[in-house]
C-alpha cells in the first residue's frame, strides 16, 4: 500500500486501481484504501485530461503494451467513485483503441509490442501478444457491464477469438492438448513457447467471456420469470 503512493507510471496507477476496485468490493470499509483509491484515480484522470488531443486521443505519445488497462481502470474508478467524467473519458479512449484493432472484416490486429505512434506508418503488425488481447477483452467487458451497450459484448468476444484464430494469420494460439497459450504472433508465425503470462492471459480472457454469458443468461431468465409473473 505505501508503495502505491510513490508510483509514477500511469500503468502502475491503472493496475493499482484495478486491484483496489476488486478489494473494495469485498472490504467496503477501509478508509486507507478508499483514500488511496481516490488519489490514484484522480492522478489517472488528470493524466488523461492533460493529454487530450482530437488527432491522437490516446493519453500517451505511443501505444505500447497492456494499453486497454488505462481506460479500464478509469471506467472502474469512475463507477466506484461516482465520477461520470471518468467513465466517459475511459469509454471514449477504449472505443478508439478497439476500432483501431478490429478490421472491417472483424479480424483482430493487436497493437504490436514494438509500439506505434501517431504519424508512424505503416503500423507494425508483429509482435502481437496475449496480454494485449486479454486486456482488451476485460476492458470491453467492463464497458459492457457499465453501459449495457451490446457493442462492447461483441467486441469482447472478437478480441477473445484472437486466441482461437481470429487474427492476422488465422492461427490458434490456444494449445488444445495442454490448455496453454502460445507467447504471441510473430512475422514467422506463432511463437510456440507457452509462458505463464500468456496462459494466464488466455485463462482470464476465457473466464471473463464466461462471466458475460452467465450474466446474459441470468438476465434473460429473470426477464422471462417477470413476464410469467
Amino acid at each position: 500500500m505505501p508503495a502505491v503512493g510513490q508510483m509514477a507510471s500511469p500503468r502502475s496507477w491503472a493496475f493499482a486501481i484495478l486491484g483496489m476496485s476488486c478489494f473494495s468490493q469485498g472490504v467496503s470499509i477501509d478508509s486507507n484504501v478508499q483514500q488511496l483509491y481516490a488519489i490514484t484515480a484522480k492522478r489517472l484522470k488528470l493524466f488523461f485530461e492533460a493529454s487530450e488531443n482530437e488527432q491522437w486521443p490516446w493519453p500517451e505519445p505511443i501505444l505500447t503494451y497492456d494499453n486497454a488497462r488505462l481506460p479500464q481502470a478509469l471506467m472502474l474508478a469512475g463507477q466506484d467513485l461516482g465520477d461520470q467524467q471518468m467513465i466517459a473519458t475511459g469509454l471514449r479512449c477504449l472505443d478508439w483503441l478497439a476500432e483501431l484493432q478490429i478490421g472491417r472484416d472483424g479480424v483482430v490486429g493487436l497493437v504490436s509490442h514494438e509500439g506505434w505512434t501517431a504519424g508512424a506508418a505503416p503500423r507494425p503488425i508483429y509482435d502481437q501478444q496475449p496480454v494485449e488481447a486479454a486486456a482488451m477483452v476485460e476492458a470491453c467487458a467492463t464497458a459492457y457491464r457499465i453501459t449495457q451497450d451490446a457493442k462492447w459484448f461483441e467486441w469482447a468476444k472478437q478480441f477473445h477469438l484472437w486466441f482461437l484464430g481470429n487474427n492476422a494469420m488465422s492461427l490458434p494460439l490456444r494449445d488444445a492438448s495442454t490448455g496453454g497459450c502460445a507467447d504471441g504472433l510473430q512475422a514467422g508465425g506463432v511463437n510456440f513457447n507457452q509462458g505463464a503470462e500468456s496462459t494466464l492471459a488466455l485463462l482470464s480472457s476465457s473466464l471473463t467471456i464466461r462471466d458475460l454469458y452467465r450474466r446474459a443468461v441470468e438476465s434473460t431468465t429473470s426477464l422471462e420469470r417477470d413476464a410469467v409473473a
